[in-house]
């Protein structure tokens, strides 16, 4: 019976082959975007679940409270907190603690090149599951001298993974230091929270930091992770937590009251994007919920082609079905046979679907950026979700029109008296659903669109145009900016060059930390910079002065605080006030205000302006170079830098980015998921006009002798395009009173990321449905020209 049904559905598809082929491709085009969406998810959903304890595995993330109430979560902690928690509570079997580099040179024999470096306590390897190809886990990071590398740097720096007990020079603290390779550890997977190139132990950093933040309970400098012991539950820990910091942190009450602890599971940390100063890869979930609602949208459209075209093809199976109900078939076994024609055509589409998966893979893996490799849709992973979702496809895509077909009369059937297809209800809400999706994507394209432009072209309150950024080791980076300014001040090219420790549009390890002054506190981010900083970026000093060497007690003594911060203190003026900064770097943790900049974007136009104080302090660490130069022959004066550079930091290679290309990485989400909509939109629109194409043919088909009729009585090929046209303008009038609100609320939604949005008016309603009437009135036009015309003798010669 099988093989029957087989045949039959064989010779179905080579019978209609172009209507066989509107379904085969709608169907392949929207299964591969499936198949490719359902493994990028899952591999965002999998983050950090390979490490054998994940499920014991917490970050610990302080909450800060300001005076207006708000409370801020942070993704980095108090350097002393680790140890002092681990000590008082048995249930934490293991802490470790992690801080990044800015940029390190890294030299081996004749191999040397910038890179970055992370520390860590040396129970890291133990908690976290990064296998060691060689070394010992436990032991790899008890040695100061100590360095853990990954195979790709071994292979980089070695020629091979074989790099166990090899020196690797690293310059820190202003000289190299030696440290042998005490493991190599496979390569990190991609869907890791944590990765490294260079593993060194933690009490190196404590070496190069000093006491002040060893032991500042304010600066929020590390990322802090615990292991608890099996039955642990985290909710009654962090219950125990604030008596803990409030016996061993000194803190005043005060302070204690605004601050809270929580505890993080690993598994929580991509998917939670919601903290400051995070260093990881993270994803907003409700982007992965769209992403797969994109999905299914798709594969609806072309399961509602799918539906359509089969009830259009009806028709033309009528006699087949009712000769076969004569001949005692019954409605059930009707149903299998075309459900199997639909899993017949399904399975088509998904061995297509899989291979023009394959073909695109790389293109959606620089559009999401994902790391799908090649063949991970034949693993035999995937396969049980394949038969799930060709059965779904098959079932979703054939059921209706089975009933439906089978259900008829066979005496009407027979007789002639039955007429189906063209004015099914039904077939005209599949085509309204159809564009109202295409018209929804549009309408989204179009809103993001108008914000990308508005966050590109706001006034940021600096200029990041030709500011060329260099960064250096902290450790060298004052001598090098000193020799740099003495070598190029009298370049005409070079404008101005400055040094700072942070950067616009970069969250850094030391950025937060509390203000006090008179009575009030509040967050605030700091900077510190040189001299040259606020020229540099032609920022807008509204009230006092900048730091100047004319005055010896600026370094250490006096900040700049901007305007967003005078208004949390609630300072009419500002300058003379006093503050105490709990953070390393000012004398006795107090500052004098001289000066108030123009508030000014440090972050980009998703979050809120917020308070921050500048400062300069006699030994800052420099570890960003910032050199602003003429527009004119940009590529030729960077040579000169570069060449300047190499005689003034012989040891530091050259390596560079502009800050207004910088700082829009910070959209880079944003940008991929601008493109991801767009490439929706135009296999939406693909997808309904193949299925648009193969109802309009269909239908046009039915009315031959309507249309020659009406040739004969004058009628003009306009006027039956018209005609024609006028009932497919109604459903995309009603697919747009579907889509309107819809679009309306998801972008709404959307545009809440954004502390700063763009006005985007009515208007890009009314472009996105004329873009789906003209889209639709195309398609059916090419067929309504077709048809009227053909000659009409040859559709009445046997009337």
């Amino acid at each position: 019976m099988l093989k029957n049904y087989l045949k039959v559905a064989l010779r179905s598809v080579f019978k209609h082959k172009v209507y066989s082929l509107i379904n085969l491709t709608g169907l392949a085009i929207s299964l591969a975007a499936c198949l490719l969406i359902y493994q990028y998810v899952s591999t965002e959903l999998t983050y950090d679940t390979f490490h054998s304890n994940a499920g014991n595995i917490y970050r610990v993330v302080p909450s800060l409270q300001d005076d207006s109430g708000e409370w801020k979560n942070h993704a980095m902690s108090p350097m002393p907190m680790a140890p002092v928690l681990a000590e008082e509570h048995p249930e934490i079997v293991g802490y470790t603690r992690f801080t990044n580099s800015s940029a390190a040179v890294v030299k081996v024999g004749a191999n040397c090149f910038t890179e970055k470096l992370l520390y860590a306590d040396p129970e890291m390897l133990s908690i976290f599951t990064f296998p060691l190809i060689q070394g010992d886990a436990g032991t790899a990071l008890r040695d100061k001298s100590s360095i853990v590398i990954n195979e790709s740097m071994a292979i980089k720096y070695f020629g091979s993974p074989d790099a166990a007990g090899k020196t690797v020079s690293i310059k820190l603290g202003g000289e190299f230091r030696d440290f042998t390779v005490a493991g190599v550890a496979t390569d990190i997977p991609h869907n890791s929270t944590i990765s490294f190139d260079f593993l060194l132990p933690f009490p190196v950093v404590l070496e190069l930091w000093g006491e002040p933040f060893v032991s500042s309970w304010g600066a929020m400098v590390t990322r802090t992770y615990v292991q608890l012991a099996d039955g642990t539950d985290p909710a009654l820990l962090e219950e125990k937590l604030p008596a803990t910091i409030a016996r061993r942190a000194g803190l005043p009450e005060e302070r204690l009251n605004r601050l809270r602890l929580a505890l993080q599971p690993l598994r929580d940390v991509h998917l939670n994007p919601n903290y400051f100063n995070r260093f990881e890869p993270t994803t907003n979930p409700l982007y992965l919920f769209v992403l797969s609602g994109i999905g299914f949208m798709l594969l609806f459209v072309a399961c509602f082609n799918f539906t359509n075209i089969s009830i259009g093809l009806s028709s033309v199976r009528l006699k087949e079905i009712g000769v076969r109900k004569v001949l005692g078939a019954g409605r059930v076994r009707l149903i299998r046979q075309l459900l199997v024609e639909s899993v017949f055509l399904s399975l088509i589409a998904l061995v297509l679907a899989m291979t023009l998966a394959e073909i695109i893979l790389p293109t959606f893996n620089a559009l999401t950026d994902g790391h799908l490799s090649r063949g991970i849709l034949f693993d035999w992973k995937t396969v049980p979700s394949m038969i799930v979702l060709l059965l779904a496809v098959a079932i979703l895509a054939g059921v209706y029109p089975a009933i439906y077909l089978s259900r008829l009369s066979p005496s009407k059937i027979l007789k002639g008296s039955l007429r189906i297809g063209g004015s099914n209800m039904f077939t005209r809400a599949l085509i309204v659903v159809q564009f109202a999706v295409s018209i929804f994507f549009i309408i989204c394209t179009l809103y993001m669109s108008r914000q990308m432009d508005f966050v590109r072209e706001a006034d940021l309150g600096f200029s990041a145009d030709q500011i060329m950024v260099a960064p250096i080791s902290s450790s060298e980076g004052r001598d090098v900016l000193d020799r740099l300014k003495n070598e190029l001040g009298s370049n005409p090219a070079v404008v101005s060059i400055a040094g700072a420790r942070e950067s616009m549009g970069r969250e850094s390890d030391y950025a937060v930390t509390v203000a006090e002054s008179e009575g009030m506190e509040t967050e605030t981010f700091v900077f510190r910079i040189d001299e040259n900083f606020i020229p540099t970026l032609e920022m807008e000093i509204v009230r006092g002065r900048n730091i100047s060497t004319d005055f010896p007690s600026d370094p250490g003594r006096s900040v700049i605080v901007n305007e967003a911060f005078a208004q949390k203190m609630g300072w009419e003026e500002p300058i003379g006030k006093r503050i105490e900064l709990n953070f390393p770097g000012l004398e006795d943790n107090t500052g004098e205000v001289i000066g108030v900049v123009k508030n000014f974007h440090y972050l980009s136009l998703h979050s809120p302006i917020e308070p921050a104080v500048m400062f300069t302090a006699a030994d800052f660490p420099v570890t960003r170079i910032m050199v602003k130069i003429k527009p004119e022959g940009i590529p030729g004066t960077v040579a000169t830098i570069g060449r300047v550079w190499s005689s003034v930091a012989p040891s530091s290679p050259f390596e560079y980015y502009f800050l207004d290309e910088d700082f829009n990485l910070q959209y880079q989400m944003d940008d991929r998921w601008g493109r991801i909509i767009i490439y929706s939109a135009v296999l939406a629109i693909l997808i309904s006009a193949i299925g648009l194409l193969g109802v309009a043919t269909l239908t046009l088909s039915r009315r031959t002798k309507e249309i020659g009729i009406r040739k004969v009585l004058g009628a003009s090929v306009l006027g039956i395009v018209k005609q024609v046209n006028r009932e497919f303008i109604i459903l995309v009038l009603l697919a747009c009173l579907l889509a309107f609100p819809l679009a309306y609320y998801v972008m709404s939604r959307w545009m809440e990321n954004f502390a700063f949005r763009a006005n985007v008016g009515w208007t890009v309603y009314g472009v996105a449905a004329a873009l789906g009437a003209v889209i639709a009135l195309t398609t059916v036009s090419v067929q309504a020209v077709r048809a009227a015309s053909a000659n009409p003798v040859d559709s009445l010669r046997y009337e």
